[in-house]
């Protein structure tokens, strides 16, 4: 299937949602409990993905948004990152009534910015993933589109942080190269966890390969 790569626009977030929930749910459901959110909840953790990034790039097919990716660029990221997310957590706190989805929030929030102290100044993926009827090429469509928009703003690589439960693999099949294996706790409140393998993944934009 053909997939058009354009500009998130608010008419897609209900796409998005169901990329979200049906990229993660069935993997790291625990880290942020899905089947207990309502929809203005799940929505609410996309938001929060899309409001902090810099550009958020969709994959449009049968003339709905079906993929997300949610890229950052490195103007002081590592300063601003952690202070943006913070600032869109707490202007919703008080919106939120049960307790457990404040937990789970918090820790939505603290295993990302776990990932932001080992971020670069290279430009960042924060997120990616589709719905389960619409894979075989769309992530690869988006990663294409992104690389060229990281090439286009004169930087020579990008990264991400994903751990060891979640589609790594796809990364390394595009390309991308281990950059750092680090140790993370997914839950610090909702449910207290063991600590699990983080990575950070580089890829090196062609362009700037030897030979």
């Amino acid at each position: 299937m053909h997939f058009e790569i354009r500009e998130f626009r608010e008419e897609d977030l209900s796409g998005v949602v169901k990329a979200f929930v049906e990229g993660f749910a069935s993997k790291v459901k625990t880290i942020y409990r899905l089947d207990s959110f309502d929809t203005s909840l799940i929505e609410g953790v996309v938001k929060l993905f899309i409001e902090t990034g810099d550009m958020v790039l969709v994959a449009e097919g049968e003339g709905k948004a079906r993929g997300v990716l949610v890229g950052n660029f490195p103007n002081d990221f590592r300063l601003k990152y952690p202070f943006r997310c913070t600032s869109i957590f707490t202007s919703n706190f008080l919106k939120i009534s049960d307790p457990r989805t404040i937990f789970t929030l918090f820790d939505g929030l603290m295993y990302t910015l776990q990932f932001s102290l080992h971020y670069t100044t290279a430009p960042s993926i924060l997120l990616l993933t589709s719905q389960k009827d619409f894979r075989g090429g769309i992530g690869t469509a988006l990663m294409d589109h992104w690389v060229k928009e990281v090439e286009n703003e004169g930087h020579d690589s990008t990264i991400v942080g994903t751990d060891e439960r979640l589609n790594w693999k796809f990364y390394e099949k595009y390309g991308f190269e281990r950059n750092k294996t680090f140790k993370i706790r997914p839950k610090l409140l909702s449910r207290p966890s063991e600590k699990i393998n983080g990575f950070i993944y580089r890829y090196e934009l062609p362009s700037n390969r030897d030979g």
